[in-house]
């Protein structure tokens, strides 16, 4: 029984690109590329490397591709009734609106901590001998 002839990717002179024969192996390249890229100041802003399979060796090869910008945040909630008249409301409203906030609306806990005191060097004394 005669078996199907697989058709196998070869290196193609007329590309004028490096080869690879499968996707691990040219994923694993850009990931050093990319670092390489990185460190020597080559990585271009707005784009990244990708692979992709050529049509005319079959084979696989790194470009770079134009990246999207990111879409814009979307703007916050407006707060509700409930919520602006919680105690400290003031605080988050202000924060998200941009404005500088009035100051705490409850008092921080001042105590002193032992932990932070100022001790002595912790060196003990002689006792006298009888």
């Amino acid at each position: 029984m005669p078996y199907p002839q697989v058709i196998l990717p070869q290196a193609d002179a007329a590309c004028g690109k490096t080869f690879f024969a499968d996707r691990r192996t040219a994923d694993d390249h850009r990931v050093g590329l990319e670092v390489w890229n990185r460190a020597t100041g080559r990585q271009r802003p707005g784009y990244r490397l990708s692979v992709y399979r050529c049509r005319r060796c079959g084979g696989f090869h790194l470009a770079q591709r134009p990246v999207p910008p990111p879409p814009a945040a979307p703007a916050p909630p407006a707060p509700t009734a409930d919520e602006a008249e919680r105690p400290g409301a003031a605080d988050w409203m202000a924060d998200e609106a941009g404005e500088p906030s009035p100051g705490p609306s409850r008092p921080h806990f001042t105590a002193p901590r032992p932990h932070l005191r100022n001790r002595t060097s912790g060196s003990v004394s002689p006792t006298p001998s009888p």
